[in-house]
């Protein structure tokens, strides 16, 4: 699928395939056509060509159109878009037949705002206001329901307990989503599968923990999750590193990039000086400590709990737990992300 807005391409060579009852976030940086493919799927904007399907139907192609109202494709708008003049139960309402009021019931119990029917939506706060709008978009039973950036309108201390009660209602009513997201721990925490996004394209589809293990590109890696990139030489399967010399195993000779998720990296104090504590950021649960290798490479690695052994100024020993990525060099760019 593709589509363009004068001479910006938004979407090029899109293609996307979801399984019934599944949950995927669609993550990728802001301007990336996240939300472009979000209104061509729910059909507020044409695809300039391509085929979009619900189902075993095709809704969208360069000859076929079915108005959005016929879609069965529920929508879940970034700002929510509640009547602010209609209570709760008319807002989820909003589009169902006269004979609605058992149905009303079913999804206000889902999302566990039973007693809430009269409420206005400013007498509610934020995560109950994005349940309702989940209800709403629930209650005609649709066949996929589309979230834009679902998230973005909560404080942050709301965030992760909403993911989850967003994520156990559309288990429960055996949903199948997508949602789009700039945001990595979004993405990683709450869906089925995760689509990774950038200039219009999707680069890579997988199980969050497959992605964020086995990225296919250094594009990848550096949009999900956080990573240390390296420059590397690879002779023989050896590769040379600011870290040393390690195996590459299979990776032909060369210029490459290593990529060291921060997790991955062992530090020891007291013994031998592989690199400096520069400094620190404690998390509480987890520490992020950044070193500076002997020829002035600094790598982020990431800790569990606290460890005081490792202040700044501490000389410290470099080991990596897990064996690295290796991807092409090109030419002309920085090694660093």
């Amino acid at each position: 699928m593709s589509k363009s807005f004068g001479s910006v391409a938004a979407l090029e060579s899109f293609d996307l395939e979801l399984r019934a009852g599944s949950l995927m976030a669609l993550l990728g940086p802001s301007g990336c056509g996240k939300t472009t493919a979000l209104r061509i799927m729910a059909g507020f904007e044409r695809p300039d060509a391509g085929e979009v399907w619900v189902a075993e139907r095709r809704v969208a192609a360069r000859r076929a159109w079915v108005a959005p109202e016929h879609r069965r494709i529920g929508m879940v708008f970034q700002d929510w878009a509640l009547f602010p003049h209609l209570d709760v139960w008319h807002n989820v309402a909003f589009g169902l037949p006269k004979e609605h009021g058992e149905r009303v019931r079913e999804v206000l119990e889902l999302v566990r705002l039973s007693g809430y029917d009269r409420r206005m939506p400013h007498e509610l706060s934020g995560g109950q206001q994005q349940r309702v709008a989940l209800a709403r978009a629930l209650a005609p039973s649709p066949q996929v329901i589309l979230l834009d950036e679902p998230f973005s309108n909560l404080d942050a201390s709301l965030r992760a307990s909403v993911r989850a009660e967003v994520r156990a209602v559309l288990r429960a009513a055996k949903a199948t989503a997508i949602f789009v997201t700039h945001d990595q721990e979004e993405a990683l925490s709450i869906a089925d599968e995760l689509a990774v996004m950038c200039a219009g394209r999707i680069l890579q589809v997988g199980a969050p923990h497959d992605v964020y293990r086995a990225p296919l590109s250094r594009q990848v890696a550096g949009l999900v999750g956080e990573a240390n990139f390296l420059p590397g030489r690879v002779a023989r399967e050896r590769v040379s590193t600011p870290l040393g010399t390690m195996p590459a195993r299979g990776v032909g000779d060369g210029a490459v990039q290593v990529m060291i998720r921060p997790e991955t990296i062992h530090l020891e104090a007291g013994c031998i000086d592989d690199a400096v504590i520069v400094d620190t950021e404690f998390y509480g649960h987890d520490q992020v400590v950044r070193a500076r290798l002997a020829d002035g490479t600094a790598i982020d690695v990431r800790l569990l709990g606290p460890r005081p052994d490792l202040a700044i100024g501490s000389q410290v020993r470099v080991t990596l737990t897990e064996p690295p990525h290796f991807y092409p060099a090109p030419s002309g760019s920085s090694i660093r992300l």
